[in-house]
């Protein structure tokens, strides 16, 4: 489900996962699993989200967005968090194609603790709709090899 491509900015790496409407099944047939995202301490990580209904990709264009991280996640605080107005944070130049990117920058993961956390996507167009995507997947953050 992840695919590491090239990005053209300063954080040079960007992670893709797809997200789909619930019941669907992922390219292998099977009921989609929660994911796990591997990010060195000090490396920045553009995550894109490809949100689709029914095998074509949704309009997100003026959906809510919000993305966190937290160490458990029944804490109440977050270790990283992105709301909706925080422009620098997402890349929304595609979001017509249904396409969102969120940003978890190099100052971030340098100063996290090595180990897993519970992380949300969380795109909302109108409420009690099916066109609310959801995704929850594990941030493994790992030691540089090299500081």
């Amino acid at each position: 489900m992840w695919e590491l491509t090239d990005r053209n900015c300063l954080e040079a790496q960007e992670l893709t996962v797809r997200l789909h409407t619930e019941g669907e099944q992922n390219l292998m047939g099977a009921e989609m699993d929660l994911q796990e995202l591997e990010i060195q301490q000090g490396e920045g990580k553009w995550i894109k989200f490809t949100i689709s209904s029914n095998g074509s990709t949704v309009d997100m264009t003026g959906a809510v967005k919000t993305f966190g991280m937290k160490e458990n996640q029944r804490d109440t605080n977050y270790v990283y968090r992105v709301d909706d107005g925080d422009v620098a944070s997402w890349d929304i130049s595609e979001e017509v194609n249904g396409i969102i990117r969120v940003n978890i920058p190099a100052s971030t993961t340098s100063q996290l603790a090595a180990g897993k956390y519970d992380s949300q996507a969380i795109f909302e167009m109108t409420a009690d709709t099916d066109v609310d995507k959801t995704q929850k997947f594990i941030i493994k953050i790992v030691p540089a090899v090299v500081n």
